[in-house]
């Protein structure tokens, strides 16, 4: 069992990946924004942290980098529906900062418990 933290402004996007992960055994948190998700990762001690990487307030690569700065063992899967920062795909900045995996959604929950498994082995 890990612990997980989902980090999204979607609440039907969190309540899914809630309930998936949950069915897999693992204790989840859930947060609506990327303050939230960076003050729960100084708190608390988690195994794995899903991030949307486009939510109002801050940006996800960013959210990223400052979780990896204060948790370098930590392992991230930054997800989004898409979206480029000038010429630079957003799944790739988010990997630039820090993240171990990127998800582009919609994905398939065979493909979200295949990273998530991977990158908790």
């Amino acid at each position: 069992m890990a612990r997980v933290l989902v980090i999204d402004d979607e609440e039907l996007v969190q309540d899914t990946l809630v309930q998936v992960l949950e069915e897999e055994g693992h204790e989840v948190e859930r947060v609506g924004d990327g303050a939230q998700g960076i003050r729960r990762c100084d708190e608390g001690s988690f195994d794995l942290v899903i991030s949307d990487l486009i939510m109002p307030g801050q940006e996800g690569a960013q959210i990223i980098a400052l979780i990896r700065e204060n948790n370098p063992n930590l392992k991230i899967i930054g997800m989004t529906g898409g979206g480029r920062v000038g010429d630079t795909d957003v799944l790739q900045l988010a990997r630039q900062a820090g993240a171990n995996r990127g998800l582009r959604k919609p994905f398939e929950l065979d493909e979200f418990l295949s990273a998530v498994r991977a990158l908790l082995a």
